[in-house]
């Protein structure tokens, strides 16, 4: 019979976030923007959907969505956590956002499902209950077993 082991997330995961780009960088080309608005309670929201050129993707791909990419809004809506679809769009990281990137082989399956678990939820939102702007930070999240 097997047994659970506690574990700390950050020994398997580091989270990635980038910078906000300026509306009048917006264009119809090819490259969409992961916006926060797009985060959706565990799916992707495919409205108000805002482009960049396909010079800011090649520039940036090191903050490039993928499919599976695990998402999470740092702030208050702290279950706007999703998964990145499959798209046939490039797509950027916005700020706000993470990214957890996984340190080695780990399938992203089994930390969206922790992440969108009622305890993880619950825990997160006992924590936030105090403060009246919530953001969340990757050393808090850290105490999470």
């Amino acid at each position: 019979m097997g047994r659970w082991i506690e574990s700390n997330i950050w020994l398997h995961f580091s989270v990635q976030w980038w910078y906000a780009f300026k509306s009048e960088d917006y264009t119809d080309d090819w490259a969409m923007l992961f916006r926060i608005s797009n985060a959706g309670k565990w799916y992707f929201d495919f409205k108000d959907l805002v482009y960049l050129p396909i010079s800011f993707y090649e520039s940036l791909n090191n903050f490039s969505l993928n499919e599976w990419d695990i998402v999470m809004w740092m702030t208050w809506d702290l279950w706007k956590i999703c998964k990145i679809p499959k798209l046939s769009k490039k797509i950027l990281l916005n700020q706000r956002v993470w990214r957890f990137v996984e340190k080695w082989q780990f399938d992203k399956r089994l930390l969206y499902y922790y992440l969108t678990s009622d305890w993880v939820q619950n825990s997160l939102s006992l924590y936030f209950a105090w403060w009246a702007q919530a953001n969340i930070s990757p050393k808090q999240i850290e105490s999470i077993k």
